[in-house]
Protein backbone atom coordinates (compact mmCIF):
# COMPACT_ATOMS: atom_id res chain seq x y z
CA UNK A 1 0.00 0.00 0.00
CA UNK A 2 1.37 3.43 -0.86
CA UNK A 3 1.08 6.22 1.54
CA UNK A 4 -1.02 9.09 0.04
CA UNK A 5 0.59 11.77 1.41
CA UNK A 6 -2.05 14.71 0.20
CA UNK A 7 -5.00 13.28 1.95
CA UNK A 8 -3.07 12.73 4.86
CA UNK A 9 -1.73 16.34 4.98
CA UNK A 10 -5.30 17.74 4.03
CA UNK A 11 -6.48 16.20 7.34
CA UNK A 12 -4.31 17.04 9.47
CA UNK A 13 -4.38 20.94 7.92
CA UNK A 14 -8.23 21.02 8.64
CA UNK A 15 -8.05 19.24 11.48
CA UNK A 16 -5.70 22.43 13.03
CA UNK A 17 -8.17 24.70 11.27
CA UNK A 18 -10.64 24.33 13.78
CA UNK A 19 -8.87 26.15 16.04
CA UNK A 20 -8.62 28.72 14.35
CA UNK A 21 -11.82 31.36 14.38
CA UNK A 22 -10.04 33.50 11.51
CA UNK A 23 -9.59 30.61 9.20
CA UNK A 24 -13.59 30.00 9.20
CA UNK A 25 -13.66 31.22 5.94
CA UNK A 26 -11.19 30.08 4.27
CA UNK A 27 -10.68 26.69 2.17
CA UNK A 28 -7.26 24.56 1.32
CA UNK A 29 -6.34 23.36 -1.56
CA UNK A 30 -3.86 20.41 -1.22
CA UNK A 31 -2.69 18.81 -4.37
CA UNK A 32 0.57 17.53 -6.33
CA UNK A 33 2.87 20.14 -8.73
CA UNK A 34 1.68 18.52 -11.48
CA UNK A 35 -1.98 18.88 -10.84
CA UNK A 36 -1.45 22.84 -10.55
CA UNK A 37 -0.03 23.30 -14.06
CA UNK A 38 -4.38 22.80 -14.87
CA UNK A 39 -4.92 25.53 -12.97
CA UNK A 40 -5.91 29.02 -14.41
CA UNK A 41 -8.17 30.95 -11.58
CA UNK A 42 -7.33 31.29 -8.11
CA UNK A 43 -9.68 32.01 -5.64
CA UNK A 44 -9.42 34.33 -2.87
CA UNK A 45 -9.97 33.70 0.77
CA UNK A 46 -8.30 30.03 -0.47
CA UNK A 47 -4.67 28.59 0.89
CA UNK A 48 -3.29 26.31 -1.69
CA UNK A 49 -0.75 23.63 -0.85
CA UNK A 50 1.52 21.94 -3.32
CA UNK A 51 3.62 19.10 -2.85
CA UNK A 52 6.75 17.47 -4.47
CA UNK A 53 7.91 13.89 -3.52
CA UNK A 54 11.69 14.09 -3.76
CA UNK A 55 13.70 10.82 -4.03
CA UNK A 56 13.56 8.78 -1.31
CA UNK A 57 16.00 6.46 0.54
CA UNK A 58 14.90 2.58 1.16
CA UNK A 59 17.13 1.29 3.85
CA UNK A 60 16.18 -2.16 5.71
CA UNK A 61 12.88 -1.90 7.51
CA UNK A 62 12.31 1.99 7.01
CA UNK A 63 11.23 4.27 3.67
CA UNK A 64 12.42 7.77 4.20
CA UNK A 65 10.47 10.27 1.84
CA UNK A 66 11.41 14.15 1.56
CA UNK A 67 8.60 16.05 0.92
CA UNK A 68 8.61 19.78 -0.62
CA UNK A 69 5.66 22.18 0.55
CA UNK A 70 4.67 25.25 -1.47
CA UNK A 71 2.00 26.94 -0.16
CA UNK A 72 0.51 30.23 -2.09
CA UNK A 73 -0.88 32.43 0.73
CA UNK A 74 -4.47 34.23 1.00
CA UNK A 75 -4.74 36.91 -1.00
CA UNK A 76 -3.12 40.33 -0.06
CA UNK A 77 -2.36 39.13 3.39
CA UNK A 78 0.57 36.83 4.29
CA UNK A 79 0.60 36.91 8.49
CA UNK A 80 -2.59 34.26 8.85
CA UNK A 81 -1.07 32.09 6.45
CA UNK A 82 2.77 31.91 7.72
CA UNK A 83 1.36 31.86 11.68
CA UNK A 84 -0.96 28.61 11.25
CA UNK A 85 1.71 26.74 9.20
CA UNK A 86 4.11 27.64 12.00
CA UNK A 87 1.72 25.95 14.33
CA UNK A 88 1.07 23.12 11.78
CA UNK A 89 4.89 22.35 11.73
CA UNK A 90 4.86 22.60 15.65
CA UNK A 91 1.67 20.45 16.38
CA UNK A 92 2.94 17.85 13.92
CA UNK A 93 6.44 17.39 13.70
CA UNK A 94 7.00 13.97 15.26
CA UNK A 95 3.74 12.97 14.94
CA UNK A 96 2.82 9.46 14.09
CA UNK A 97 0.42 8.09 12.22
CA UNK A 98 -0.79 4.70 11.70
CA UNK A 99 -3.16 3.36 9.47
CA UNK A 100 -4.67 -0.62 9.17
CA UNK A 101 -5.20 -2.27 6.29
CA UNK A 102 -6.01 -5.84 4.75
CA UNK A 103 -3.98 -7.72 2.65
CA UNK A 104 -3.84 -10.72 -0.15
CA UNK A 105 -4.26 -13.88 2.10
CA UNK A 106 -3.04 -15.85 -0.89
CA UNK A 107 0.29 -14.58 -0.68
CA UNK A 108 0.97 -14.06 2.86
CA UNK A 109 -0.90 -15.41 5.95
CA UNK A 110 -1.40 -12.14 7.89
CA UNK A 111 -4.60 -10.38 7.16
CA UNK A 112 -3.81 -7.59 7.62
CA UNK A 113 -0.68 -4.79 8.15
CA UNK A 114 -0.25 -1.56 9.58
CA UNK A 115 1.48 1.72 8.34
CA UNK A 116 3.30 4.06 10.76
CA UNK A 117 4.32 7.29 9.35
CA UNK A 118 6.51 9.29 11.55
CA UNK A 119 6.32 12.86 10.32
CA UNK A 120 9.21 15.87 10.79
CA UNK A 121 8.60 19.50 9.43
CA UNK A 122 10.92 22.64 9.29
CA UNK A 123 9.10 26.16 10.28
CA UNK A 124 7.65 27.59 6.95
CA UNK A 125 10.12 30.59 5.21
CA UNK A 126 8.74 33.07 3.06
CA UNK A 127 10.17 32.44 -0.69
CA UNK A 128 8.43 35.71 -2.51
CA UNK A 129 6.20 38.52 -2.15
CA UNK A 130 3.74 40.48 -4.42
CA UNK A 131 3.28 37.73 -7.18
CA UNK A 132 0.53 38.86 -8.85
CA UNK A 133 -2.48 37.00 -9.09
CA UNK A 134 -5.59 37.31 -10.57
CA UNK A 135 -6.64 40.95 -9.08
CA UNK A 136 -4.81 40.91 -5.98
CA UNK A 137 -1.25 40.16 -4.79
CA UNK A 138 -0.04 36.72 -3.06
CA UNK A 139 3.08 35.52 -1.21
CA UNK A 140 4.89 32.03 -1.67
CA UNK A 141 5.91 29.84 1.28
CA UNK A 142 8.30 27.02 1.56
CA UNK A 143 8.37 23.75 3.81
CA UNK A 144 10.21 20.86 3.84
CA UNK A 145 8.97 17.45 5.32
CA UNK A 146 10.74 14.18 5.88
CA UNK A 147 8.27 11.12 6.22
CA UNK A 148 9.99 7.60 7.78
CA UNK A 149 7.21 5.33 6.69
CA UNK A 150 7.62 1.40 8.59
CA UNK A 151 5.09 -1.26 8.25
CA UNK A 152 3.92 -3.24 11.84
CA UNK A 153 6.02 -1.04 13.84
CA UNK A 154 5.82 -1.80 17.86
CA UNK A 155 5.93 1.23 19.00
CA UNK A 156 5.24 3.15 22.05
CA UNK A 157 2.34 5.25 22.18
CA UNK A 158 -0.94 6.72 24.39
CA UNK A 159 2.00 6.78 27.35
CA UNK A 160 0.17 8.04 30.75
CA UNK A 161 1.63 8.32 33.91
CA UNK A 162 -1.17 8.79 36.58
CA UNK A 163 -3.87 9.36 34.38
CA UNK A 164 -2.00 12.49 32.38
CA UNK A 165 -0.77 11.69 28.56
CA UNK A 166 3.55 12.47 28.13
CA UNK A 167 5.23 12.47 25.10
CA UNK A 168 8.76 10.78 25.85
CA UNK A 169 11.90 12.61 24.02
CA UNK A 170 13.52 8.74 24.66
CA UNK A 171 11.80 5.21 25.84
CA UNK A 172 13.79 2.54 27.10
CA UNK A 173 12.45 -0.46 28.89
CA UNK A 174 13.96 -3.71 30.10
CA UNK A 175 13.02 -6.67 31.36
CA UNK A 176 15.30 -8.88 33.60
CA UNK A 177 14.99 -12.19 35.55
CA UNK A 178 17.27 -14.43 38.15
CA UNK A 179 16.53 -17.73 37.43
CA UNK A 180 17.35 -20.60 40.02
CA UNK A 181 19.43 -22.82 38.52
CA UNK A 182 19.95 -27.16 39.53
CA UNK A 183 21.40 -29.83 38.24
CA UNK A 184 18.59 -32.50 37.50
CA UNK A 185 19.74 -36.28 37.75
CA UNK A 186 17.02 -37.13 34.74
CA UNK A 187 18.92 -39.58 32.27
CA UNK A 188 20.18 -38.02 29.48
CA UNK A 189 20.28 -34.64 30.91
CA UNK A 190 23.91 -33.09 31.72
CA UNK A 191 23.08 -29.38 31.36
CA UNK A 192 21.14 -28.01 34.63
CA UNK A 193 17.91 -26.51 34.32
CA UNK A 194 16.28 -23.00 35.65
CA UNK A 195 13.26 -21.50 36.89
CA UNK A 196 12.36 -18.34 37.34
CA UNK A 197 13.35 -16.81 41.09
CA UNK A 198 12.82 -12.98 40.69
CA UNK A 199 12.16 -10.63 38.02
CA UNK A 200 12.20 -7.24 37.76
CA UNK A 201 10.23 -4.55 35.17
CA UNK A 202 12.54 -1.60 34.29
CA UNK A 203 11.38 1.45 32.40
CA UNK A 204 13.37 4.88 32.07
CA UNK A 205 12.22 7.73 30.08
CA UNK A 206 13.54 11.31 29.19
CA UNK A 207 11.46 14.46 29.15
CA UNK A 208 11.57 17.72 28.87
CA UNK A 209 11.40 19.74 32.00
CA UNK A 210 8.28 21.48 31.40
CA UNK A 211 5.32 22.11 34.32
CA UNK A 212 3.20 19.20 35.12
CA UNK A 213 2.08 17.03 37.81
CA UNK A 214 4.88 14.49 36.94
CA UNK A 215 8.28 17.28 37.18
CA UNK A 216 6.43 18.38 40.32
CA UNK A 217 6.15 15.00 42.04
CA UNK A 218 9.60 13.98 41.58
CA UNK A 219 11.35 17.82 42.63
CA UNK A 220 9.44 17.11 45.20
CA UNK A 221 10.64 13.38 46.30
CA UNK A 222 14.32 15.11 45.17
CA UNK A 223 13.38 18.15 47.69
CA UNK A 224 12.34 15.58 50.45
CA UNK A 225 9.13 17.79 50.52
CA UNK A 226 6.64 15.01 49.74
CA UNK A 227 5.90 14.21 53.59
CA UNK A 228 1.90 13.78 52.36
CA UNK A 229 0.71 10.40 50.38
CA UNK A 230 0.10 10.94 46.50
CA UNK A 231 -2.14 7.78 46.53
CA UNK A 232 -5.51 7.46 48.26
CA UNK A 233 -5.17 3.72 48.05
CA UNK A 234 -1.30 3.68 49.82
CA UNK A 235 -1.02 5.42 53.22
CA UNK A 236 2.58 4.72 52.87
CA UNK A 237 3.36 6.58 49.05
CA UNK A 238 5.60 9.59 49.93
CA UNK A 239 8.78 10.01 51.40
CA UNK A 240 10.27 8.34 48.03
CA UNK A 241 7.77 5.58 48.19
CA UNK A 242 5.31 7.29 45.52
CA UNK A 243 3.38 4.90 43.43
CA UNK A 244 3.64 6.08 39.33
CA UNK A 245 0.81 4.30 37.61
CA UNK A 246 2.06 3.84 33.74
CA UNK A 247 -0.23 3.14 31.07
CA UNK A 248 0.97 2.70 27.36
CA UNK A 249 0.61 0.57 24.01
CA UNK A 250 3.74 -1.16 22.29
CA UNK A 251 2.03 -1.42 19.15
CA UNK A 252 -1.34 -3.42 19.60
CA UNK A 253 -0.40 -4.72 23.20
CA UNK A 254 -1.66 -2.09 26.34
CA UNK A 255 -0.28 -2.62 29.42
CA UNK A 256 -2.36 -0.78 31.75
CA UNK A 257 -1.95 0.35 35.65
CA UNK A 258 1.60 -1.12 36.13
CA UNK A 259 2.88 0.66 39.73
CA UNK A 260 6.15 1.76 39.82
CA UNK A 261 8.46 3.25 41.78
CA UNK A 262 11.28 5.85 41.36
CA UNK A 263 14.71 5.17 41.13
CA UNK A 264 16.57 7.37 39.84
CA UNK A 265 15.99 10.82 38.04
CA UNK A 266 18.79 13.03 36.53
CA UNK A 267 18.27 16.11 35.51
CA UNK A 268 20.48 18.00 32.43
CA UNK A 269 20.53 21.09 31.20
CA UNK A 270 23.08 23.59 28.91
CA UNK A 271 23.21 27.08 27.91
CA UNK A 272 22.99 25.05 23.66
CA UNK A 273 20.19 22.93 24.63
CA UNK A 274 16.94 22.63 26.22
CA UNK A 275 16.53 21.17 29.64
CA UNK A 276 15.28 17.23 30.08
CA UNK A 277 15.36 14.77 33.06
CA UNK A 278 15.79 11.65 32.53
CA UNK A 279 14.00 9.21 35.28
CA UNK A 280 14.22 5.26 36.21
CA UNK A 281 11.44 3.63 37.35
CA UNK A 282 11.63 -0.10 38.48
CA UNK A 283 8.10 -2.56 39.45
Amino acid sequence: MKLDYNELLREQLYALKNQYELLDDYEFIVDSEQSFIKKRDFQPNTIYVLTKTLTNDNSIGVDTQPIQILILSEQNSLDICKSFFSDFAKTYNFVVKSKRYDVDTSTTPETYKTMWVKQQYSDPVVLSNFNTISYGYRSVLYMSANLYIMYNVVDLHDLTIDGKGYTALTWDMAYTMTPNTQQTTETNEYISKSVKSVSSLAITITLPVVESSLITKVLSILDESDNTTTDTNDTLSYGGNENFYFSFYLGQKQFANKKLKLVSAIMGTAIDNVPVIRLGFLK
